[in-house]
């Protein structure tokens, strides 16, 4: 199978999961966002899989979406738009949505989703912490969601010590947190990395990591939830 025939079927499968915007913007607009876009993107495609709230600034938000997705690939804080030049960005913001976030939240290799709100109210430290919070989730199930539409590479089973362990260095662990946590030794540890590479074929612990996420095995919501502990 050509490239091209790869690269078309993952589209139509990518075309064809849909998710409901209805679900996961709620709580975004509750907190008084007027809109919500999720987009995905790989590789340098991107594609908005879901929009709520005010359809009329929809136009509005894809002709300045290029540019936040621009400065979003490098970074994984939120990009306040009314810190963005770019003329398509400052007429978006010169109209009805006023100010906007978008969230970039990177999953493996080259995708990420960025979950995008506009209007946001203002709002104290603790209303903004929680507001990127729901972002932030938001994003993790996207990816989740997609980690079936691009084809990974097969991976043998991990064993639940193997996996436990990917989703401490996922955490950003160093082996000897992970071996206090565990009970076990250093060595132990890196053995247990060891030997899930060689399971996934993977070529180093991050790559491991990735596989271990894109065959299933490791959701990017759980590495996520980690962190916050």
């Amino acid at each position: 199978m050509t490239m091209a025939a790869v690269s078309s079927c993952a589209a139509d499968r990518l075309q064809a999961h849909r998710f409901d915007a209805r679900g996961y913007a709620a709580p975004l607009l509750a907190l008084g966002y007027p809109v919500v876009l999720v987009s995905v993107i790989q590789g340098l495609h991107a594609r908005p899989l879901d929009f709520a709230g005010d359809a009329s600034l929809r136009a509005d938000l894809d002709r300045a979406l290029p540019f936040v997705i621009e400065r979003a690939r490098s970074q994984t804080k939120p990009l306040a738009w009314s810190s963005l030049s770019r003329p398509a960005v400052l007429d978006v913001l010169s109209g009805p949505l006023g100010h906007a976030m978008s969230l970039p939240v990177h999953g493996p290799g080259v995708m990420f989703a960025l979950v995008t709100v506009g209007g946001m109210p203002a709002i104290g430290a603790d209303g903004l912490a929680h507001s990127l919070r729901v972002m932030r989730d938001v994003g993790w199930s996207v990816l989740d969601g997609l980690a079936t539409v691009f084809d990974p590479r097969p991976a043998l089973a991990l064993t639940e010590r193997q996996t436990e362990t990917l989703r401490m260095l996922a955490e950003g662990l160093p082996h000897k947190d992970v071996a206090r946590r565990l009970g076990i030794s250093v060595p132990a540890v890196g053995y247990l990395v060891s030997r899930a590479m060689n399971l996934l074929g993977a070529t180093n612990q991050t790559h491991a990591v990735a596989l271990a996420m894109l065959s299933g095995q490791l959701r990017a919501s759980v590495a996520g939830e980690c962190r916050t502990r």
